[in-house]
C-alpha cells in the first residue's frame, strides 16, 4: 500500500510560523459555518448540530459513519465493513447533495461527485458541523440537502491512543502541538488496520466469501501565526488506504489542504480570505481503471457591521477543477476534462427586537453548464426567553459530474451528456428550538424540499444521461438533550417521505422512521458506562425491501489518573444480522479495548 504521497511534504512551512497560544472556544462559544461567518448555535438561524471532540471521544465510535448515523436526518449505506464504500443521505435528498467540507476545503470527487466518508479516520476529526437544508446561496453546488464541514484535531497538548478488536482490528494515533503567544503547531498521525468481514452475503452480485481487509495511514497537520489584526492558518490532512472487495483491491489517496488569513481590517470590517486545495485518486486494477481529480480554490469571504443591528455579508469564490478517468493497462484518457466556476454572494442580516430577518443570493458562472442564481431567505422570532421560532425558505442547485457529463459508458450504453443542465431544488423549512432548562433542549423542524431536472440515466435506447427525474421529500426531526450532572442523554427521531415524483416509489435506502438514544453516566469514581440505541424501519432498494432493524452498542470508560484511561465498547451486542445495502454484509457483533494517554 502507498504512504501517504509527498504532496502534504508543501506544508512544512508552517515550521517557519512562530508557534504559540490559543485559547480553544468554550461550548458557550461554539462557532458554525452556515452563513460562511462567525456566529454562535444561538444566534443562527439555520438548524445546525454540533459534534465536538469531547462528544467522539465519549462515543468511542469506531468511524465516522458510525457517528454521523446518530443524527437526525441523517441515514446510511455502506456496502459492507471497514473501508467499504458509503452514501450518506442528508434529509432524504441524494448523497451528492450534501456539500462535504474538510477545514473549508472542498473534497467531494469530480467524477462522482460523492464523498466516500469510509477513509475519513475518526482520529483526525476536532469537530464536525452538520447545516441541515439548502445552502446554495452561500456555497453554491451540491449543498441542496446541507452542508456537513469537518475541523481536523487541534489537540492542546499531546495524546496518544491504542486500540484492538474484533476481525483483526488494530488502529494507533498520537496527536502532538506546540503552542507560542503568537501562533501554534499541531501535528496528528495514526494509522487502522483490520482483517474485515466479507464484503458481501450470497445475495451479492459477486460473492466471495472471504474476508475484505482494510488499511489506512493518515497525517495531519495545523498551523497559526497572529499578524498584527490577521490570523494566518494553516491546514493539511492526506490518508493512503487499501480496500480489498471481493472482485479486488482498490487504492485510494486523499488530500486536502487549506490557507488561510483572517480578522478586522477596521472595527466594523473582517474578512477571510481562503485558498484551498484538494487532490484524490482511486486505482482499482481489476477495473483497469484509474479515476483522479484536483480542485483549486479561491475564497474571499467579508462581513461589514452597518450598524448594531444590521450585517451585511458578501464574497467571492473562484474554482478550477481537473478530473480524468484513466485506463491502467495504457494510460489512455476515458475523461479528461478541466472546468472552472466563478461566483458573487451577498447576505444581509438585521435584527428587530425579538425578530431577526437574513436573505443571501448568489450568482454561478461555471465554464461548462453556464449561469445560475440561488436566493434564500431566513427568520427568527424569540417568542419567549426559552423558545424561538425559525423560518427558511432556499433554493439550491448541484453541477453535473464529470461521468454524467463525458463517460463513454459501456459498449454505448449509459453515457454522459454534455448538454446536461444542473438539478435544482426548492426547500421549505419550519423549526422551534425550546430550552426547558438551563441543561435541557428540545427542537423540532418540519421540512419539504422539491428537486427537478435531476439526472437519470434513462434517456433513448442507450440510456444516456437525461434531466428528466423529480423528487418530493417531506419530513419532521426531533431532537432533545440532557445533560444533568454526571447524567447526558441525547435523542432523536427522524419521519421523512422521500418520493420520485415521476413514479410515486420510494427512494431507494431512505428509511421512513428512524430513532436514535444515547445515554451517559459518569461515577465519582472515574468509571463510566454508555449505550447507544439505533432504531430503522424498512426501506425500499434494487429489486428488494430492506428490514427494519434495531441495533444496540454499549461502552465503558475508567480513568486511570488524570493522564491516563482504559476504554471498552461493545457494538451490536444482540448481533443482530441487518443490511445497509442489499447484498451487502454489516458487522456482527464486536468488541473493542483501548488505551488512552494525554496530557
Amino acid at each position: 500500500m502507498n504512504t501517504i504521497r509527498t504532496s502534504l511534504l508543501g506544508t512544512l512551512i508552517a515550521a517557519a510560523l512562530p508557534v504559540a497560544a490559543s485559547e480553544p472556544p468554550s461550548a458557550e462559544q461554539i462557532l458554525v459555518t452556515a452563513r460562511r461567518s462567525a456566529e454562535t448555535v444561538d444566534d443562527t438561524l439555520a438548524t445546525v448540530s454540533v459534534i465536538s471532540r469531547e462528544d467522539i471521544e465519549r462515543s468511542q465510535a469506531p468511524d465516522l459513519l458510525e457517528l454521523l448515523k446518530m443524527q437526525p436526518g441523517i441515514d446510511i449505506a455502506r456496502t459492507g465493513g471497514s473501508g467499504q464504500s458509503t452514501a450518506l443521505f442528508l434529509r432524504g435528498t441524494n448523497s451528492n447533495h450534501t456539500l462535504v467540507l474538510i477545514d473549508g476545503v472542498r473534497v467531494s470527487p469530480l467524477l462522482s461527485g460523492a464523498y466516500d466518508y469510509a477513509h475519513l479516520p475518526i482520529a483526525q476529526i476536532e469537530r464536525i458541523e452538520i447545516v441541515r437544508g439548502p445552502q446554495a446561496a452561500y456555497w453554491g453546488s451540491e449543498a441542496i440537502g446541507g452542508v456537513i464541514q469537518i475541523f481536523t484535531r487541534q489537540p492542546e497538548h499531546w495524546s496518544l491512543r491504542v486500540a484492538a478488536g474484533n476481525h483483526g482490528a488494530i488502529s494507533s494515533n498520537a496527536s502532538a502541538a506546540w503552542r507560542g503567544e503568537r501562533g501554534m503547531l499541531a501535528i496528528t498521525a495514526g494509522q487502522v488496520r483490520t482483517d474485515g468481514i466479507s464484503a458481501q452475503n450470497e445475495a451479492g452480485f459477486s460473492f466471495d466469501p472471504d474476508r475484505d481487509a482494510y488499511r489506512n495511514e493518515h497525517a495531519s497537520l495545523r498551523a497559526e501565526a497572529e499578524l498584527g489584526s490577521q490570523l494566518l492558518a494553516l491546514s493539511a490532512l492526506g490518508s493512503a488506504a487499501e480496500v480489498e472487495f471481493d472482485e479486488g483491491v482498490s487504492d485510494i489517496d486523499d488530500s486536502a489542504i487549506g490557507l488561510n488569513l483572517s480578522g478586522a481590517i477596521n472595527s466594523i470590517w473582517s474578512h477571510r480570505l481562503a485558498f484551498g486545495s484538494m487532490s484524490d485518486r482511486l486505482e482499482t486494477p481489476a477495473y483497469f481503471s484509474i479515476f483522479d481529480s484536483r480542485r483549486r480554490t479561491l475564497d474571499w469571504q467579508n462581513q461589514i457591521a452597518l450598524s448594531e443591528q444590521s450585517l451585511l455579508h458578501a464574497g467571492f469564490n473562484h474554482v478550477q477543477e481537473h478530473g480524468r478517468d484513466l485506463a491502467t493497462f495504457d494510460g489512455s484518457a476515458n475523461i479528461d476534462e478541466r472546468r472552472r466556476n466563478n461566483a458573487l454572494h451577498l447576505g444581509y442580516r438585521h435584527d428587530f427586537g425579538r425578530q431577526q430577518a437574513e436573505v443571501a443570493v448568489r450568482h454561478d458562472r461555471n465554464s461548462e453548464f453556464g449561469s445560475d442564481t440561488s436566493a434564500q431567505a431566513s427568520w427568527g422570532w424569540s417568542i419567549t426567553e426559552s423558545a424561538r421560532l425559525l423560518a427558511n425558505y432556499g433554493e439550491g442547485f448541484r453541477a453535473p459530474n464529470l461521468n454524467e457529463q463525458f463517460s463513454p459508458g459501456f459498449s454505448g450504453l449509459f453515457s454522459g451528456n454534455p448538454e446536461l443542465e444542473p438539478e435544482r431544488s426548492r426547500s421549505f423549512e419550519l423549526g422551534v428550538v425550546m430550552q426547558l432548562s438551563p441543561t435541557q433542549q428540545i427542537q423540532v423542524q418540519l421540512y419539504s424540499s422539491r428537486i427537478r431536472d435531476l439526472i437519470s440515466f434513462s434517456g433513448g435506447a442507450n440510456f444516456r444521461a437525461e434531466n428528466i427525474a423529480r423528487a418530493e421529500i417531506q419530513g419532521l426531526e426531533l431532537s432533545h438533550r440532557l445533560d444533568l450532572g454526571s447524567w447526558q442523554w441525547r435523542n432523536a427521531v427522524t419521519l421523512q417521505d422521500a418520493r420520485n415524483a415521476s413514479t410515486d416509489s420510494e427512494l431507494l435506502r431512505r428509511p421512513d422512521r428512524k430513532a436514535s438514544s444515547s445515554i451517559d453516566y459518569r461515577f465519582d469514581s472515574g468509571f463510566g458506562l454508555g449505550g447507544d440505541l439505533l432504531l430503522v424501519s424498512e426501506r425500499a432498494d434494487f429489486g428488494a425491501r430492506l428490514p427494519g432493524y434495531g441495533v444496540v452498542n454499549l461502552r465503558a470508560v475508567y480513568e486511570i489518573n488524570p493522564r491516563w484511561r482504559l476504554e471498552a465498547r461493545l457494538d451490536n451486542v444482540f448481533d443482530k444480522f441487518y443490511e445497509l445495502a442489499r447484498g451487502y454484509n454489516t458487522p456482527d457483533r464486536s468488541a473493542t479495548i483501548a488505551v488512552v494517554a494525554g496530557d
